[in-house]
């Protein structure tokens, strides 16, 4: 839980919505690699930071998001949801 709130603090901490999308896409470049090694649990972590309602709603730094990162992500959620 902890983690979770802390990661959703880190996207939301820049101003404009192109430094939310660089933290965005750090973060599911992460969750990728996490889940080459296996590492589920921060996987979770991850998704559910990304899946908050706060996070959800920033539709500017999501539109920012290249459409391959963003395949990745959607890609992902379905995998550990």
């Amino acid at each position: 839980m902890q983690m979770t709130l802390w990661l959703t603090k880190e996207v939301l901490s820049p101003e404009t919505p192109r430094k939310r999308c660089a933290v965005l896409q750090h973060l599911i470049e992460v969750t990728k690699y996490c889940l080459e090694l296996g590492n589920f649990v921060t996987v979770f972590q991850i998704i559910s930071a990304l899946c908050s309602s706060s996070i959800q709603r920033l539709k500017k730094t999501w539109d920012h998001l290249p459409h391959m990162v963003s395949d990745i992500f959607y890609r992902n959620q379905g995998d550990t949801l």
